[in-house]
């Protein structure tokens, strides 16, 4: 049969590109089946920051605290479960933050971060309402604190709690889904206009490096549009990113006139160095960080003053 099979594939209409458009904006497909077609998309075009976001949905967030804004904190309802002497018992009375001390009023105990897989997230948007309990030893400590007079008591003091139920609506879930298919849909629209054979296995390296300059601008972590950076037609500001904020970290580079290609070779460096600490950032720039700062900081190949990649560095890892 003459012609490539990416030929035959444009010759009916059918790109890679327009079967994540398809799953992603319809009902068709499980978000597990379209993060998949992204991971191929990411594998394709070597674009390493789709893939960690890709395998963090697909298999869970390590680090609860660096989650994407669509994945929480979101403010929960606590129900507690008392028991008594005499057989007393008491269902479903609300334990308020205010009961707590200060500092623990937005922890964990009263907030919901989601650093499930989205299979488990699926899983529970299927329900109308998923309970999650306390953990045994948040029990204990209640009842603990309650005893000392450190948490104020909402029943009787003869009365020691014996489980505590958070009911999570399917709309939190829901809302999860919906945030990485429309993501998913953003993302491939945009690549659709720019670089229309992305993901196909013989697109030109070409196609490879404007679908890296893509990606590497896109905003998956965070509630607003991806920012394009070094844009001809943007004139921005952008501040130095805070600790820990990859997607600041690029987008002041990249305002700052650093090339796309050295911050995919930057954001490639960041994975390879959380890979060796467990998926989380190092307390320091990694082997990996310092030889890019090395290369790039000489302005060779950057054409930034070395300055302006340090101060961002240091502050991306609050050095």
């Amino acid at each position: 049969m003459a012609g490539s099979w990416s030929t035959i594939r444009h010759a009916g209409g059918v790109t890679w590109l327009t079967e994540i458009i398809d799953a992603a904006s319809g009902d068709s497909s499980t978000v597990p089946t379209l993060l998949r077609k992204l991971k191929v998309l990411a594998a394709r075009t070597e674009t390493g920051r789709l893939a960690e976001w890709v395998r963090h949905e697909l298999e869970g967030y390590p680090d609860a605290s660096n989650l994407p804004s669509y994945r929480g904190p979101f403010d929960t309802m606590v129900l507690g479960h008392f028991v008594g002497s005499f057989n007393t018992e008491a269902k479903n009375v609300p334990i308020p933050p205010m009961t707590f001390p200060e500092d623990m009023r937005a922890g964990a105990l009263f907030t919901l971060r989601l650093g499930h897989s989205i299979a488990e997230i699926e899983d529970m948007a299927a329900h109308k309402t998923t309970q999650l309990a306390w953990p045994a030893d948040a029990v204990a400590y209640y009842n603990y604190g309650a005893e000392h007079g450190h948490i104020h008591r909402v029943v009787r003091a003869d009365m020691a709690l014996v489980q505590a139920i958070r009911p999570i609506s399917r709309q939190v879930f829901v809302g999860v889904l919906d945030a990485v298919r429309t993501r998913a849909l953003d993302l491939a629209l945009e690549l659709e206009q720019v670089a229309p054979d992305a993901g196909e296995p013989e697109a030109p390296s070409s196609t490879r490096d404007q679908a890296r300059q893509v990606v590497n601008t896109y905003n998956f972590y965070g509630g607003t549009s991806n920012v394009a950076i070094g844009s001809s037609q943007v004139t921005q500001t952008v501040e130095l990113p805070k600790p820990g904020d990859e997607d600041a970290l690029l987008r002041y580079l990249g305002a700052a006139g650093v090339q796309p290609g050295d911050l995919v070779q930057l954001q490639e460096a960041l994975v390879a160095d959380r890979d060796e600490t467990g998926g989380i950032n190092p307390p320091q720039p990694g082997s990996r960080v310092r030889a890019w700062m090395a290369r790039a900081a000489t302005g060779v190949t950057t054409g930034v003053a070395s300055g302006v990649i340090v101060a961002a560095i240091k502050a991306f890892f609050g050095v």
